[in-house]
């Protein structure tokens, strides 16, 4: 097996980045309300807690796709650290960067279902 160029590395870490970049700007297409954001105390993950509905479901859906997408290009960056100059630094910048990310991805989650459990709470037109 012959090694992949640096061009090709950079290649996917770049069309990886893009493919996140895209799914955390396009989020969830359902209909949201209100603007409270659930603490992570709130958020309960667990299938018996979650009422199944469209919006919920759509929610775990767009997390788990940016979850698979970011822990593939965290998989792919680490590869790449392996031919840096300094590999050790790379590789504690990429688990610093990863850590950051997977974060926000579960901020994303929690905003998303705070707003789904907001559905129908408002008071008709007053």
């Amino acid at each position: 097996m012959t090694p992949r160029a640096p061009k090709a590395r950079s290649l996917v870490i770049v069309t990886l980045l893009l493919l996140l970049a895209a799914l955390a700007t396009t989020g969830s297409q359902c209909t949201k309300v209100g603007d409270r954001v659930a603490s992570p105390d709130e958020v309960n993950l667990s299938p018996d807690a979650l009422a199944s509905s469209p919006c919920v479901e759509e929610c775990i859906a767009d997390f788990r796709a940016a979850q698979r997408a970011e822990n593939i290009l965290h998989r792919q960056a680490i590869r790449a650290c392996r031919t840096a100059p300094d590999p050790h630094e790379c590789h504690r910048l990429e688990s610093e960067r990863h850590s950051v990310q997977v974060h926000e991805i579960a901020r994303q989650l929690q905003q998303c279902l705070g707003e789904c459990h907001n559905q129908g709470l408002g008071h008709g037109g007053e």
